[in-house]
């Protein structure tokens, strides 16, 4: 499979893979939002849908939710190239394939 970086595959920007990183003294810390998460993972929910505006923290939470289960994953920004079902479905095609799982230490 050709990697996305190749001028032939699916142009990607390295960032797409760039998850945010935290810093407990510069972000607001989420712990009733991180705890409900939690406690749907622990009733086996295994989807996580966040919808809100810009700016409102929800890549912070599911960073701070990530950290705090120990969970391995794999980060994809989604943008406006991922209108084009064709463009979306070859970079999760590629995301499954070639991507290695993230693992965070634990806080």
């Amino acid at each position: 499979m050709n990697s996305p970086f190749e001028p032939c595959g699916p142009h990607l920007a390295a960032n797409k893979f760039s998850f945010p990183r935290f810093d407990s003294e510069r972000h607001l810390l989420r712990r009733r939002l991180v705890r409900e998460l939690e406690q749907g993972r622990a009733r086996g929910r295994r989807v996580l849908f966040i919808q809100g505006q810009a700016g409102q923290g929800k890549s912070s939470l599911v960073v701070q939710y990530l950290v705090s289960a120990q969970l391995p994953f794999s980060w994809y920004q989604l943008g406006p190239e991922d209108s084009d079902p064709v463009f979306l479905l070859s970079a999760a095609r590629w995301l499954a394939q070639g991507v290695s799982l993230i693992s965070l230490p634990p806080p």
